[in-house]
């Protein structure tokens, strides 16, 4: 049987320079040979993950204008986009599956479209960002549109049947992530806690960093961050606290966070919700002790490979975090475990899941 061909548009390559959802549609092609053919629309896109694929029909956008200049220019770009997206999906393309939630592309198509959704942060948090409801009005139309919806937790299809509840369940295949970091060599562990990614405020970085500064200057340790810089409220924060000193913030590329996670005596996730949690995966791979937020999808994915804490209550959160740091056996334990978790999840089953997904609606 000859394999289908499914367009991905340009939506989440044009507005993310890197980050979960477009490492997840790369990997997705990354992985697709033997099961699907593929075609990206969009001709102009600084995405981080599609020039490290070498996709040549991309090139780098660097502008400094931050004024109207931008928002015209990206206005024009994105129209380019979407005509190459349009064109590609009705020459090319059996199966549409857009990279984000944005519907104006949808009814120029007729053919099938399948929609994963990564979580429900907007729904259930209604208010707390500057463009939910744009999101939120959206993602109804993509999720009601749809002729099949991934979701990538068991916990996330729970949410879309909670605001979705006239979405038949069986419409809604649950496929997990992987990650790309490959099994990493286990590091002398160095006096330091790590945490990743960004800090918006369901990521709860305040409340951690209210319970880790305790530790940080009891038992000597450091903090390393990664990600954005930090805010002047946070520098603030850091330095109400006394511990600014102890504290960085980076930048990583992916064999810089593998060297963090692999020497640090423990990661922290204190999200309150999360669609899944690749990070988790990260840190398994990289034999990296997890200490995490009991909320949301984090049971569902790390199991008994981690210790748990209220994310609302630092006081709890500090003790879990002293547990892990203080006694190796018991990070031992949590390395073990983490190894022998990650071999449920990868890139390879999560693409050939979803060509079934595929193949169902042709």
């Amino acid at each position: 049987m000859q394999m289908k061909t499914v367009g991905y548009d340009h939506q989440v390559f044009f507005t993310q320079n890197f980050g979960g959802i477009s490492r997840y549609f790369c990997e997705l092609i990354k992985h697709s040979k033997g099961f699907f053919n593929y075609s990206i629309g969009g001709v102009f896109s600084d995405n981080y993950y599609t020039n490290e694929l070498g996709f040549h029909h991309s090139f780098p956008i660097k502008i400094k204008n931050k004024g109207r200049m931008q928002i015209l220019l990206n206005l024009i770009l994105q129209k380019y986009n979407d005509l190459d997206t349009i064109n590609k999906l009705k020459k090319k393309c059996d199966i549409y599956h857009p990279t984000y939630y944005n519907p104006r592309l949808i009814h120029k198509t007729d053919k099938p479209v399948v929609l994963t959704v990564h979580d429900m942060i907007y729904e259930l948090t209604p208010g707390d960002f500057p463009i939910d409801n744009v999101i939120i009005t959206q993602k109804q139309l993509m999720i009601l549109n749809a002729t099949e919806i991934i979701a990538i937790s068991e916990n996330t299809k729970k949410d879309v049947l909670k605001f979705y509840p006239q979405i038949p369940e069986d419409k809604i295949s649950v496929i997990y992530h992987g990650t790309s970091m490959s099994k990493y060599e286990i590091k002398e562990k160095q006096p330091y806690i790590l945490f990743t990614g960004e800090r918006y405020f369901y990521k709860n970085f305040n409340n951690f960093i209210l319970a880790v500064a305790p530790l940080l200057t009891t038992y000597n340790l450091q903090l390393k961050c990664t990600g954005r810089p930090f805010l002047q409220s946070e520098i603030e924060l850091l330095k109400q606290l006394n511990i600014l000193e102890r504290t960085s913030v980076q930048f990583a590329n992916e064999d810089e966070l593998k060297e963090l996670y692999a020497n640090a005596l423990c990661f922290v996730f204190p999200s309150m919700y999360e669609g899944f949690g690749i990070p988790i995966l990260e840190a398994f791979a990289c034999g990296c002790p997890l200490v995490l937020s009991d909320a949301s999808c984090f049971p569902e994915i790390a199991a008994d490979a981690g210790i748990y804490f209220d994310p609302y209550s630092i006081e709890d959160m500090r003790k879990k975090i002293e547990h892990v740091i203080c006694s190796d056996t018991l990070r031992n334990d949590f390395m073990k475990k983490g190894f022998e978790r990650l071999e449920i999840f990868s890139w390879r089953k999560c693409t050939e899941q979803t060509a079934k997904v595929y193949e169902r609606v042709i």
